[in-house]
């Protein structure tokens, strides 16, 4: 499935908007804007402290219309358009894509119990193949079925690791990927790990204001998040990451916009996904159910 290159271009056009505006909140360096005030100075705990304060005025945002402000679960649809170029490992095998895209379509729903149970359904189609998977976390229990299908048909693909993983590992693994899917609707962090928000400063951009904070994972992949110091929302996250494969970081900007209220809830329909200064994925929020009521084996581990 191709996408849209007028709707692309659009799209891209609004996204460098974006990018002029939020590009200084990427506070690192001086030279990329005007960083009103730092808190590279402040202890640990003071940081924690301001860091915690950013986050609770973003969750008092908003969940300020919810009927119950405790958020035990969550049900996310979502649709993700996808153009991304193609690895370098699959280019040193097919070197004619070198100049191409990998475009497609992501359907996913994700369904959340706090603290401990998660399934992710996932539909993924590009123009030669489909993979479609099926993940369940229910508590220190793990399990993945997928299926990678050409012309509808499931064909044996596999990938060998080095090492195998222990499901303690695949767990920690899993958490850590579904985290930015997570973490932005529910502002709440409980559930993946005892993380610890750092409070960074205060960046201006327009004469639009945004509070910094940071956090990293356990995978040792940074995240710095960028919500209006006016509205309490999430504008802007960047992720910084090693590449396994080249060794070299990778920075991701997700630009997150059109909030509406579902259930109750104020939440971005439209994540950009900006990499290396290219437009990679766009994401739209179909539908979310608060606090849904799941049947009592949806998140059961079976074959285990």
């Amino acid at each position: 499935m191709k996408l849209n290159h007028n709707r692309v271009a659009k799209k891209r056009i609004t996204n460098t908007l974006w990018t002029v505006l939020l590009i200084v909140f990427a506070v690192a360096s001086p030279a990329q804007g005007k960083l009103v005030s730092s808190a590279v100075e402040q202890n640990d705990e003071t940081a924690r402290v301001a860091a915690e304060r950013v986050l609770k005025q973003a969750r008092d945002a908003t969940r300020k219309d919810l009927k119950s402000p405790e958020i035990k679960g969550l049900i996310v649809n979502s649709r993700t358009e996808v153009s991304d170029p193609y690895p370098e490992a699959i280019l040193k095998a097919r070197p004619q894509y070198r100049n191409q895209r990998a475009q497609g379509t992501v359907d996913e729903e994700l369904a959340v119990s706090l603290p401990d149970k998660i399934r992710e359904k996932i539909d993924s189609s590009y123009p030669t193949n489909q993979w479609v998977a099926d993940r369940t976390l229910n508590g220190d229990r793990f399990v993945q079925k997928s299926d990678t299908l050409v012309n509808g048909k499931a064909i044996n693909f596999t990938v060998n690791r080095s090492s195998p993983k222990s499901e303690k590992e695949q767990i920690a693994e899993y958490k850590d990927s579904v985290f930015l899917a997570v973490f932005p609707i529910i502002l709440d962090y409980s559930w993946h790990s005892a993380m610890e928000f750092r409070y960074i400063g205060v960046a201006e951009a327009g004469g639009t204001k945004a509070e910094v904070i940071e956090t990293m994972l356990s995978n040792g992949v940074k995240y710095r998040f960028f919500f209006d110091q006016q509205t309490h929302l999430m504008m802007m996250t960047i992720e910084t990451r090693m590449s396994k494969s080249t060794n070299k970081e990778i920075e991701r900007k997700y630009f997150f916009s059109d909030y509406r209220k579902e259930d109750g809830l104020l939440v971005a329909h439209k994540i950009v996904t900006e990499t290396n200064k290219e437009v990679t994925d766009e994401r739209e929020l179909k539908r979310l159910q608060i606090n849904p009521t799941f049947k009592p084996d949806y998140f059961e581990v079976k074959g285990k």
